[in-house]
């Protein structure tokens, strides 16, 4: 097997990883905390070196958020609608339990 031949078997082999993640609801959520807690969607710019640390972090949650979207666009949108919808719901929780 050549170098080549190994580094693509790699690169499946990882793919069909992250498929069976979205696969799942609790992969879905997995990610989905992976790609919003790394600060994907946020500004990393803090007016000090923090901003460094957070690119770093960043760069970990964009390159996730890419690999999930070159592998099943749909899959984000579904992750996002799910995440949306258990924040709703703890949110309700919280109000039953205010009043």
């Amino acid at each position: 097997m050549t170098e080549e031949e190994l580094n693509e078997q790699v690169r499946q082999q990882r793919d069909d990883d992250l498929r069976t993640l979205l696969g799942t609801k609790p992969g879905r959520r997995v990610l989905f905390a992976l790609i919003n807690n790394t600060g994907t969607f946020d500004s990393s710019f803090t007016g000090n070196s923090g901003s460094f640390f957070n690119d770093g972090r960043k760069s970990v949650g964009q390159a996730l958020f890419h690999e999930v979207m070159r592998l099943d666009a749909g899959r984000f949108l579904e992750m996002w609608q799910e995440h949306q919808t258990a924040e709703a719901q703890a949110e309700a929780k919280l109000d039953e339990q205010e009043d």
